[in-house]
């Protein structure tokens, strides 16, 4: 018996659609029929009936439903145990894994986790992962990492969180764009002009969306961009394009690149949070998550 058929089966018996169940599962459903039928081969009973006179409907038999609650068991047993030794083997004495999104880079950003490597009694060892926020909460559920800088999303419901630092949601044009010349912008300044911004699995997207509100069909906003450097070197590279983005340091390396504050956005659009799993942490965990509580970012300034 394949793990992955277990994992169909069960995913078919939560959604009770061959159809559903396939779409959800990235697989054809010609391939989740057969996975099916061969495991009521290999077990002797039949899993799903099918409803009388509806064809996309199915049900578990009783020995299906019986059948689903000890895969639903042994599944959670199974990666509950990939987790944990995962866990282990990443979390020594003298190592952490942290997680943070792409928009907390540059020196500020470094200078807090390199204060704290350095005071450290042993000099622990950090392995950075960079993701959106959604995905790194989902690792930090799973427990493939142990902190993770990020902004609060519905993946993030359930885990312990201290606010930490904030950015700016900030206009980025060419020196050579006429707004450049500008100490601000408004947002009836952005009508007219392309705004690249980012894809919809950022975590930024949910503000821009309320900033909008009403009146999106007015302004040209082009998503799909994943960090601040690919925002800035499109500015960079193309005089007529211009970015919104969250202000990040490493923008300071486009010479080139002027950013705007936008009137009436406040300074704390993008709030970025210290997250945690609610259980005890290792002792380097802890003091990484007290030393960052009390940790004084200092304000953005451009």
């Amino acid at each position: 018996m394949k793990l992955v058929h277990l994992r169909y089966f069960k995913h078919l018996a939560s959604v009770m659609s061959y159809t559903k169940a396939a779409k959800d599962l990235f697989i054809a459903q010609p391939t989740l029929s057969t996975a099916i039928k061969r495991m009521e081969q290999e077990l002797g009973f039949t899993l799903f009936n099918r409803s009388e006179g509806v064809a996309s409907r199915i049900e578990l038999t009783t020995q299906g439903k019986i059948y689903l609650e000890y895969v639903t068991r042994a599944l959670e047993t199974y990666d509950e145990g990939i987790r944990l030794a995962e866990q282990s083997v990443a979390i020594s004495e003298n190592t952490m894994r942290l997680g943070t999104v792409y928009s907390m880079k540059g020196q500020f950003w470094s200078q807090a986790v390199s204060t704290f490597v350095l005071r450290y009694e042993k000099r622990p060892l950090i392995h950075m992962k960079q993701a959106y926020s959604g995905e790194l909460a989902r690792q930090l559920k799973a427990g493939k990492i142990d902190v993770a800088f990020a902004a609060r999303t519905k993946e993030s419901d359930g885990l312990n969180m201290q606010r930490v630092w904030h950015q700016p949601l900030v206009v980025c044009v060419n020196k050579a764009h006429p707004l450049a010349s500008k100490h601000s912008v408004t947002l009836d300044d952005l009508k007219g002009h392309r705004l690249l911004t980012y894809g919809k699995d950022s975590s930024v997207i949910g503000g821009l969306a309320d900033l909008f509100a009403n009146h999106e069909d007015e302004f040209q906003l082009v998503r799909g961009f994943d960090d601040e450097i690919t925002l800035s070197s499109f500015v960079s590279t193309d005089p007529n394009n211009v970015s919104l983005l969250v202000y990040s340091f490493l923008v300071k390396s486009f010479d080139d690149v002027v950013c705007l504050p936008i009137e009436g956005v406040p300074k704390d659009f993008h709030k970025v949070y210290l997250m945690s799993r609610k259980e005890p942490h290792p002792k380097l965990v802890s003091d990484f998550i007290s030393f960052m509580g009390n940790y004084s970012f200092p304000e953005i300034i451009f």
